[in-house]
Formats: C-alpha cells, sequence, structure tokens
C-alpha cells in the first residue's frame, strides 16, 4: 500500500492553527506549528551548515560529501533548524520548505513522541545520543512498534548521486507531504482535470515547479475511484 501523505499535512495544519491562502510559502505556518527555525544560507552545503552553527557555539558535524544543497535539517532534543538555500527562486524555495518539513514532523518528531508514549520519558536520553539503549529497551522498542535509536541520516548518496534504499523512501515521503502542503490535494482533485491543465494549475495557482508539479499530477491522475476520500469528493460534487 503506497504512503498517503494526506494524514501528516493534516497534522501539520493543526499544530499551526491557521491556513495560507495559495501559493503557501510556509513559513509563518512553521513558526506556528513547529520548534523548527528556517534558516537562508547563500550557497548551502554541509559545511556551509556546520560553519553557521559554530558560530552561535553549536557543535554539529555533517557526515556527507561536501556539495551543493537546496535544503538541510538539523534535529536535536526535540528542536530543528531547517536550512534553505537563499539563492533559489520562490517555486523551488517554498517546496524546500515543506520537504524539510515533512522530514521534521513525519521523520524525526513523530517517531520521537511515539516512542515517549510507549517506552517513557527515559528514552530521551538515547534519542538524543546521551547514552546506548539497554538491551531491554531495543528489546521493547521492537516489540512496541518504535526501533530506538538516534534519527536517520538522509544526505547520504551512492555513486550516481541518488538516494537509496530507507533514504529514498524518506526522501520520497517527505516529496509528497511537501506537495499535500502546498498543493491539498482534495481541492486540487475537484478544481482541475487531468492532465496538462491539471499540471499548468499546479504551477499557476499554487506554485509548485514545472518538475514538481508534473511529479503530483501523476500521482493525482493515478488515483482510483476506490480511494474513499476521492470517492467522497466526487459523490459530494457531483463530479464523475
Amino acid at each position: 500500500m503506497r504512503f498517503d501523505p494526506r494524514p501528516v499535512a493534516a497534522q501539520f495544519w493543526r499544530l499551526a492553527g491557521t491556513d495560507e491562502s495559495f501559493p503557501r510559502n510556509l513559513q509563518s505556518a512553521v513558526s506556528l506549528a513547529l520548534p523548527l527555525t528556517i534558516v537562508y544560507l547563500p550557497a548551502l552545503s554541509p559545511s556551509a551548515v556546520e560553519r553557521w552553527l559554530s558560530h552561535r557555539g553549536l557543535s554539529w558535524t555533517i557526515r556527507a560529501d561536501n556539495r551543493a544543497l537546496r535544503g538541510c535539517l538539523v534535529a536535536q532534543r526535540g528542536h530543528g533548524f531547517l536550512f534553505a538555500d537563499g539563492t533559489m527562486p520562490p517555486d523551488e524555495a517554498r517546496l524546500t520548505i515543506g520537504h524539510e518539513t515533512a522530514h521534521f514532523l513525519r521523520h524525526y518528531l513523530n517517531p520521537r513522541q511515539l516512542a515517549v508514549e510507549r517506552l517513557g520519558e527515559g528514552i530521551l536520553s538515547v534519542l538524543d545520543g546521551d547514552r546506548q539503549p539497554t538491551p531491554a529497551e531495543r528489546l521493547n522498542g521492537v516489540l512496541r512498534g518504535c526501533p530506538v535509536g538516534r534519527c536517520m541520516r538522509l544526505l547520504d548518496r551512492d555513486a550516481d548521486g541518488l538516494p537509496a534504499g530507507a533514504t529514498q523512501e524518506a526522501e520520497t515521503e517527505a516529496d509528497l507531504i511537501a506537495f499535500e502542503l502546498l498543493a491539498p490535494s482534495a481541492l486540487v482533485l475537484v478544481t482541475t482535470k487531468p492532465g496538462e491543465s491539471r499540471r499548468n494549475t499546479l504551477v499557476s495557482k499554487f506554485g509548485l515547479p514545472r518538475w514538481a508539479a508534473e511529479a503530483w499530477r501523476g500521482w493525482l491522475d493515478s488515483l482510483d475511484r476506490g480511494d474513499p476520500l476521492i470517492r467522497g469528493l466526487r459523490l459530494a460534487t457531483g463530479s464523475k
């Protein structure tokens, strides 16, 4: 069963307690919803992030090749810094903010909160890297569906410069959540028709980069009538 980004996007807007007009930039909503600070840096790279943190008394090593980045997330002890390349055009910037916000919520904050709910506050010292989990904590985490350990690294790439395995899965999920945050599927599906016109609207109204609009259009076009939300939307609007 493929990943559904709608619950995570809905969670974000509940936390924000507000909505945004289109095209959304997400910055104000992020500040309301999450303990996440957005930082724009020119020529973003792992070394640029390390320098920025170091100048503020925060020692952090990013174990990845020093290459150009559109976005980067650093999270620790329940808080995070979302770094974005300040030279990007607005459409790429809003998508990058959505993508990194999705990582923070889906791959960092939610698993952290689940671990605390199921294993207790004591597990925070493991999640924050202060100590290793005990054998009992490891077993308990597996049995309760929340394996314990430090948050995954998602900057690793293969010889071709592409993510692989769990990293690829996480990146795909973050993209889909970002698309849903910026161009909600429920609204897009009832106000656009499949194909090129939908893609064009995703660009013109919702502010997605063209490549992202094509990817999100393809995902939305592929939703079949078996999807309960889409079926309900069609019935409610009288569309076929």
